[in-house]
């Protein structure tokens, strides 16, 4: 008797471990790398903060993705909830909202907005084939490149195994670098300056602060809520 109660009080344990597992950022990283690639997966609701520019202004912002119609990639409905000069407290306001969605064209992955907050076009996010070395140019000519790959990256969210790093020419003759850190299943997580005119090294200028999973349901009917 003794033996069956310890046998179940090990299958009990072994069952609370794998649900925790399976609810950390890890594990929704993880799931990511063999379901879209870098792209997003669908059903998350994501939280991020960071830095507009050089003037400090920082924001908050909430991403939600999902399936949308037979999309081999996600959809992407972005809402900027509060902003702030430097030094100052957030302050709310109103609600600035952006959708996109990912799709496999020219050789990779685009990013094509369907509704925009400040004039976004379609831009190459990311070759098909992620490695080390592969490199191309934004459309008005700044360099790209995939600079590392298997990366273990932290945020607050958590931490995200196997991630890529991109670095981005933000100005012309590659004085202003940026590195992008993006996690398989979620996309990008956080993105760190290297070097600019007015941009101290190591200034996390965005970060994914937390993840949630929530229906596909509902991810659906808030995106195509953005779309209306």
């Amino acid at each position: 008797m003794r033996q069956i109660s310890l046998i179940k009080a090990l299958h009990r344990i072994g069952l609370l471990a794998l649900v925790l597992l399976l609810s950390s950022p890890l594990a929704l990283a993880a799931s990511g790398a063999e379901t879209g690639g870098f792209t997003p997966n669908p059903g998350l609701r994501i939280f991020a903060t960071g830095i507009l520019g050089s003037d400090g202004t920082r924001f908050e912002k909430t991403l939600v993705t999902a399936n949308l119609d037979d999309e081999e990639y996600v959809t992407v409905a972005e809402v900027e909830l509060a902003y702030a000069e430097y030094g100052k407290p957030m302050q709310p306001v109103p609600r600035d909202r952006a959708v996109w969605r990912y799709a496999g064209e020219d050789g990779g992955i685009v990013q094509i907005p369907l509704v925009t907050n400040r004039g976004q076009k379609k831009f190459f996010w990311l070759p098909l084939q992620a490695e080390t070395g592969a490199k191309w140019k934004a459309s008005w000519g700044n360099r790209r490149e995939i600079m590392a790959t298997g990366l273990t990256v932290e945020t607050p969210a958590g931490v995200f195994p196997d991630c890529i790093m991109v670095e981005y020419d933000v100005y012309a003759g590659g004085t202003g670098i940026e590195r992008h850190y993006i996690a398989p299943g979620i996309g990008l997580v956080k993105v760190v300056s290297l070097k600019g005119p007015k941009a101290t090294k190591g200034v996390t200028w965005y970060e994914v602060q937390q993840i949630e999973k929530i229906p596909l349901a509902e991810a659906r009917q808030l995106v195509s809520q953005m779309l209306e």
